[in-house]
């Protein structure tokens, strides 16, 4: 039975094996994905008519919603990308 190399084994000049490689790759590009990646800015709009449409970019959501009968309004809790692009 032949032992299997050791996986810390390095080759004889010291370089990283293909599979560490690539495992580096993936950790800076998540780190750079992280560092450009926009902060959500979460706030409550009103929307005095519902029949019109709010545009809140691509990756925006409402979070929650309710109906205030003192405005005649919606309230909607809303979670936005600065600088995002809007469809």
């Amino acid at each position: 039975m032949v032992p299997s190399p050791d996986p810390g084994d390095r080759g004889a000049t010291g370089e990283e094996r293909p599979d560490e490689q690539r495992a580096a790759r993936k950790a800076e590009q998540k780190e750079d994905e992280e560092k450009t990646r926009p902060e959500p800015e979460v706030r409550w709009v009103q929307i005095r008519e519902p029949r019109l449409a709010v545009e809140i970019g691509r990756n925006g959501r409402i979070l929650a919603s309710r109906f205030h009968e003192d405005y005649d309004a919606w309230e909607v809790l809303l979670e936005t990308y600065e600088g995002e692009p809007s469809e």
